[in-house]
């Protein structure tokens, strides 16, 4: 493959590990407008390149494994918080009627 292969395959990588960083940093609008860039590249790198991007394909799938768990985790807690300020103010409403 050419140069311009591998560094099309590096900035691909690069991104992955970003979005990797955005989400662990909870910088989801970021990561949104990364994500909505980014997939559109990965599909065209994969109509231009095919089978040669094989080579990356592990870790772009252990990439989007970790985020799709990182996100999933952030919802759990987020659900959570939301949970904890409902019931929290559910004891302030009932202290309010008294």
């Amino acid at each position: 493959m050419n140069s311009q292969f591998e560094v099309d395959k590096l900035k691909l990588l690069a991104d992955s590990k970003k979005m990797l960083l955005l989400a662990q940093q909870r910088k989801f609008s970021e990561l949104a407008v990364m994500q909505s860039q980014w997939q559109p590249r990965l599909e065209k790198m994969v109509n231009k390149y095919g089978s040669a991007l094989e080579s990356i394909r592990a870790v772009l799938l252990e990439d989007a494994l970790i985020l799709e768990d990182s996100l999933n985790r952030t919802q759990t807690d987020l659900g959570s918080a939301l949970l904890k300020d409902l019931k929290a103010n559910e004891k302030v409403k009932k202290f309010v009627q008294i």
